[in-house]
């Protein structure tokens, strides 16, 4: 996927729920619409801004980082060390709160809730990790 196709998939495909706790790995070196380039207008995106993003990159250069750090990212992974990108999305997926968002929900009524089995599957399905 280049990154304008996933753009257009997030904005068009998830529904509002998936969008609320959206993990996104990102490449920093996709055609069309480089990392940087889908960051920027990622965190532009109200409904997409909270999106928690983790950048794969094959470069530990300071400038290539600096510029995504800029965009609030989570953290980033050398593409030559899957391995631990794996054990922290199992890890985040197991242990992390998602908040309930519900339209009655407000100041003070937020409800945190485990992930489900259901959201385990999505990181799986993705293909990301198939064995989580």
């Amino acid at each position: 996927t280049d990154g304008r196709q996933a753009m257009k998939l997030l904005r068009n495909e998830l529904t509002d729920e998936q969008r609320n706790r959206l993990i996104i790995l990102l490449d920093l070196n996709m055609p069309r619409m480089n990392g940087a380039e889908f960051l920027a207008e990622l965190r532009g995106t109200p409904d997409l801004r909270r999106a928690l993003v983790f950048v794969l990159t094959s470069s530990a250069l300071e400038s290539d980082l600096a510029r995504v750090f800029e965009h609030n990212v989570a953290g980033y992974f050398l593409k030559s060390d899957f391995h631990s990108l794996l054990e922290v999305l199992k890890a985040y997926a197991c242990s992390c709160c998602f908040p309930q968002l519900h339209p009655l929900a407000g100041p003070g009524r937020n409800v945190s809730v485990r992930p489900t089995p259901e959201t385990v599957h999505e990181l799986s399905v993705c293909g990301i990790a198939e064995d989580i």
